[in-house]
């Protein structure tokens, strides 16, 4: 049987290079929350304008991996209010051992945006291939 596969934030981005770039057939892909075949800048861009602390967090916490290690940021950008102080601090703990693997950003960042961004009609040149 085929597989399907799933990209989630910037995994999905590398899902929509695979979809774009291989040939092998796939049942299906899904790509959850992806970043958009055009790249994340615009949205990097419009968040510093309009909500630089937001802005500043999300880098400090996703790029330099603060979310693992300051509960003020991984509270801000994952968790609500409400849950308590330990709870959060478990799931940081799982976030610095996701921190482990690392994301080569400058070299995927030449990789990137898609060529299936440029369609006249906005939508990936892959999409309804079967």
């Amino acid at each position: 049987s085929k597989p399907a596969l799933i990209g989630h934030s910037f995994g999905g981005m590398y899902a929509q290079k695979f979809v774009e770039n291989d040939v092998r057939p796939l049942s299906a892909a899904a790509f959850v929350c992806s970043v958009p075949p055009s790249g994340n800048s615009g949205i990097v861009g419009r968040y510093f304008m309009t909500k630089p602390g937001l802005a500043v967090d999300i880098t400090r916490g996703l790029v330099f991996k603060q979310a693992g290690t300051n509960l003020r940021i991984a509270r801000r950008l994952f968790f609500s209010d409400g849950l308590p102080d330990e709870k959060i601090q478990g799931y940081m703990q799982e976030f610095q051992k996701d921190c482990l693997v690392v994301l080569d950003v400058p070299k995927a960042t030449k990789e990137f945006p898609t060529k299936t961004c440029a369609g006249a009609d906005g939508r990936a040149g892959w999409l309804g291939r079967a």
